[in-house]
This record gives C-alpha cells, sequence and structure tokens, in this order.
C-alpha cells in the first residue's frame, strides 16, 4: 500500500487551516498531514500546535519564502519518511475520502503521471474555472500582453471536462489541488524556490515534462474550490503584481531561455501593461465613486 501525505501551507490563516486539519484527520487514504506555517506574523503556529497529533504534524519556516519554499519545506518531510505520494492543497479546497481515493488508485496505475489533480467547481457544481492549461511558451506570454489577444486567449481556457473513468493528459494541472509521486518530484528538485508567488505549477510541470513525465487530471474525481482565501487577504494588490511579474521573468529566463531581443520586447510590454493597468484602476474607481453616491 502506498503511503500517502498532504502538505498544506498556512500564512495568518489558521482558523481554516484547523477546519481542513480536522477533517482530513478522518480521511483513511491519508496516513499524514504536513500542515507548514510559513513563519505567520500572528499565532497561527501556536494555534495549531493545539492540533497536533499522530496524524496532524505541524512544522513552522525560519522565514516567509513564498508558495514554493514554504511547500517545499513539507514535501520535503514526507520524502524523507518515505512517502510515495503527496497531495498539495489550498486551504480553500472541499474535497471528500472517496475523491482523494480517486486520484490515488489512478495514480497508482499509471506510473507515466508524476502529477494528478481533478475536475476544479465551484459551490453548487459550477464549472467555471479553468481546469488546466498548456505550459507557456514565449509567444503565449508575449499576446496575453494585449487587451484583444488576451480576451481570445481567455475564451480558450478550458472550463468544462466531462467526467469519465479515465485520465486527461494536460500541460499544467492548476496548483490549488494535485497528487504529485514523491519520488518524480525529488528528481526535478520539487518548487523552483526562486519564485514567491506565482507560476509554480507551470515551472513544475515543465520540469516533470522535461524529464519525460506528465501531468492530468482525473475525469472520474471532483473538488470544490471556493476562494475562502486568496494571497490578496495578507498582501497588497502592488505586491501581489510585483510578485506576479517577478515569476513571469524568472520563468522566461531560465526555463524558456528567451534570448537579448525577446527580453526587451517584453520588457516594453510590461512597462505599457503596467501603465494599461493604472489607467483601467483610475477609470474603475471613478465609476466605483459615482455609483456609490
Amino acid at each position: 500500500m502506498k503511503k500517502v501525505g498532504v502538505v498544506i501551507l498556512n500564512y495568518n490563516n489558521y482558523n481554516l487551516i484547523v477546519e481542513k486539519a480536522n477533517l482530513l484527520n478522518s480521511y483513511k487514504c491519508i496516513q499524514k498531514i504536513v500542515i507548514v506555517d510559513n513563519c505567520s506574523n500572528n499565532d497561527s503556529y501556536e494555534k495549531l500546535k493545539e492540533i497536533e497529533n499522530e496524524k496532524i504534524h505541524i512544522v513552522k519556516t525560519k522565514k516567509n519564502g513564498g508558495y514554493a519554499y514554504g511547500n517545499n519545506f513539507g514535501l520535503k518531510i514526507l520524502e524523507k519518511d518515505n512517502y510515495d505520494y503527496a497531495f498539495i492543497m489550498n486551504p480553500d479546497i472541499i474535497i471528500e475520502n472517496k475523491e482523494l481515493e480517486k486520484i490515488i488508485k489512478k495514480m497508482e496505475k499509471n506510473s507515466e503521471y508524476a502529477i494528478l489533480g481533478a475536475i476544479r467547481t465551484s459551490k453548487g457544481d459550477i464549472y467555471n474555472q479553468s481546469q488546466f492549461w498548456n505550459i507557456p511558451t514565449f509567444w503565449d506570454e508575449f499576446w496575453e500582453y494585449f487587451y484583444i489577444p488576451r480576451k481570445f486567449i481567455s475564451k480558450k481556457l478550458v472550463k468544462y471536462l466531462e467526467p469519465a473513468d479515465k485520465i486527461q493528459e494536460v500541460g499544467v494541472a492548476p496548483g490549488c489541488l494535485f497528487l504529485l509521486n514523491l519520488e518524480i518530484g525529488k528528481k526535478v528538485g520539487f518548487f523552483d524556490e526562486n519564485t514567491f508567488l506565482y507560476y509554480e505549477e507551470n515551472i513544475l510541470a515543465k520540469k516533470i515534462k522535461d524529464i519525460g513525465y506528465k501531468s492530468g487530471i482525473c475525469l472520474n474525481s471532483k473538488y470544490i474550490h471556493d476562494h475562502e482565501i486568496s494571497a490578496s487577504k495578507n498582501e497588497s494588490y502592488k505586491s501581489i503584481k510585483k510578485y506576479y511579474y517577478n515569476s513571469k521573468k524568472y520563468y522566461y529566463e531560465k526555463y524558456l531561455n528567451i534570448n537579448k531581443i525577446q527580453k526587451n520586447m517584453l520588457g516594453i510590454l510590461n512597462r505599457i501593461n503596467k501603465i494599461e493597468r493604472g489607467i483601467y484602476e483610475k477609470e474603475n474607481r471613478k465609476t466605483e465613486t459615482t455609483n456609490s453616491k
């Protein structure tokens, strides 16, 4: 029988983490739950330690190194303890034991897959969230800077998958929930800790593909992603955009190996995009002020 653990990253949201951990504690398919407090600036760690038991393991990082750093902290604990698989799970995920079991069974029978996710829904079984996307290329990123192409690209995102007893091979599975084969994850160094936020699943999927393994979605399993927690609650919008652009730039240079001309092109587009976003936000604030009168 495969040993399966879960890694959940916490930053100042211990109330939801406690609720999630207590639920997972009753799931038979999970042998260990590693909750990583990513150096919260409140009393999260102390509150979480109160629910620690033989199955729930609470650890705290020495710094807030971001999403990749925090999740790697937990993954390395499970890998060191000879676990086979690990679920990466956001606190705002709602999933039943039987749905996790389906993913595990598919992983056991399909060794060519290093990552397996499930069908993502909102509350009420609404399929309004992107189910997967391709590993971004330079031109994918290039056209995303422009308003009209960006709208066209967003319309092409896959938001519905037909339930079936099989795996849909994908480029990138959403990082809010997926099962990782720890042996393969170790081969590629798990997440790349040079990103603080964003692009983590893109980079991991590319590293895995580059050594000959696949990412997929289990079409017979589903979960709810209700976005109850978002990074914007803990960070300013300005900081979020900074993380996003820094990760994007790192991905271009490290994993797409773009040349000097391409770097200059993207640098110009980045500046234009910031100006465009500033104008949009200014007009949006005017509209909100007018409507509130």
